[in-house]
């Protein structure tokens, strides 16, 4: 018994820029697989391909089907092979202290997520006074801040 492996979001970037497969040649599964908000994405890291994709974003999400954008990319995307984009993760969640962040966040009335963007933005001595304002001693604060 012969197992079908599922395409990767690579395998459908090389299918549209390297291989220029015809979406009639993509099986069932892969068909259904192709997610137009994937590939936006994937094809917006690098850098030749960003403003192309921005432009196309608008219709590609939402106004047309799997199978037009497919197609839509297949045409206008010249055959060649891409560089390798690196992916740009997400802020590190664990950056700062929790302890910080909920002081923080009460003190602002912010959520935690906007108190990492305060903590970033804010002068050490500026946090100190704001931590000192709750009753913390000069070893918790030291504690908090690192």
């Amino acid at each position: 018994m012969t197992t079908i492996k599922k395409r990767s979001i690579i395998d459908f970037v090389k299918d549209l820029t390297e291989r220029k497969t015809p979406w009639e040649k993509l099986s069932d599964m892969d068909q259904k697989a192709f997610t137009p908000y994937i590939i936006n994405l994937w094809l917006s890291m690098n850098p030749d391909l960003i403003e192309f994709v921005n432009e196309l974003q608008q219709y590609t999400i939402g106004q047309l089907s799997p199978k037009q954008v497919y197609k839509l990319y297949l045409g206008l995307l010249p055959k060649m092979k891409l560089p390798y984009s690196k992916y740009i993760k997400g802020k590190k969640s664990d950056k700062y202290n929790k302890q910080l962040l909920e002081l923080v966040a009460n003190h602002f009335y912010i959520s935690q997520t906007v108190a990492e963007d305060y903590i970033d933005l804010i002068p050490k001595e500026r946090m100190v006074e704001i931590i000192t304002m709750y009753g913390k001693n000069s070893k918790e604060i030291k504690k908090l801040m690192k």
